[in-house]
C-alpha cells in the first residue's frame, strides 16, 4: 500500500489495498509477471492511485491504438475529457475500455519493443469487471485501491458485494458469512 505504516484508525483498509492489487493482478493476465506488474505499479503510484488515470496512460501507451507519436483512433474515456467538462458515467466509461480494448486486438501484436501489457492483453479482465451484476466490479476496485486509508471502501461493503454476487451464482455462503459474524462480534467485544 501506498502508507509505510498501518495507521490502526483504518487497519482493516490496508489489507483491502493489499487484497485489490491481488485482483488486479490475478485479472490481468501480463500482471502475472513481475516485470509487468512492476510496470504497472510504477505508472499506477503516477496516476496518483487511480486506475481511470491508470488506464489513460495505458490507453495512451498503446501502440496498436495508435500511442507513441501514431494517429489515434479513439476517443480518450477519462482523464483529458474531465479537463473539458464532460461528464461520463461511470457504465459509458467501462463499457468504452472494454471496447478499446476490443480495437487493440483488432490490430496487429505489439511489435519487438512495444510493452505486452495494452488493453488488448487486460481485455478478459476489463470484462470481468464490467458487469451489471455485484461482486468484485470497477466501482469495488476502485475503493479498494484509493491511496488514502480513510477513504477505501469498507471490507464489508466489498464481501457484501462479494457475496451478492455468489448468491446469484447459486453459491451458498451462509456457512462462511455465519463464521465471518462471529468473528466480527468477537473483535467488537475486545
Amino acid at each position: 500500500p501506498p502508507e509505510q505504516f498501518i495507521d490502526e484508525r483504518h487497519w482493516d483498509k490496508f489489507d483491502l489495498y493489499s487484497a485489490g492489487l491481488i485482483v488486479v493482478r490475478v485479472l490481468f493476465r501480463p500482471l502475472w509477471c513481475g516485470r509487468y506488474f512492476d510496470e504497472f505499479s510504477e505508472n499506477f503510484h503516477r496516476a496518483g492511485y487511480d486506475l481511470d488515470r491508470w488506464m489513460d496512460t495505458l490507453i495512451r501507451s498503446d501502440a496498436s491504438l495508435g500511442g507513441g507519436g501514431k494517429q489515434r483512433r479513439w476517443r480518450l474515456p477519462l482523464g483529458l475529457r474531465r479537463r473539458f467538462g464532460e461528464k461520463i458515467e461511470p457504465a459509458e466509461r467501462e463499457t468504452r475500455y472494454v471496447n478499446l480494448a476490443a480495437q487493440s486486438c483488432s490490430v496487429e501484436p505489439p511489435g519487438e519493443g512495444d510493452s505486452k501489457l495494452t488493453m488488448c492483453s487486460i481485455m478478459e479482465g476489463l470484462e470481468l469487471l464490467t458487469h451489471d451484476g455485484g461482486g468484485v466490479c470497477w466501482t469495488s476496485l476502485r475503493g479498494m485501491l484509493r491511496e488514502h486509508p480513510k477513504d477505501r471502501l469498507d471490507p464489508r461493503i466489498v464481501l457484501e458485494d462479494l457475496d451478492e454476487a455468489l448468491l446469484a451464482a447459486g453459491v451458498d455462503v451462509a456457512r462462511r458469512t455465519g463464521g465471518a459474524a462471529v468473528a466480527e462480534a468477537a473483535l467488537e467485544v475486545d
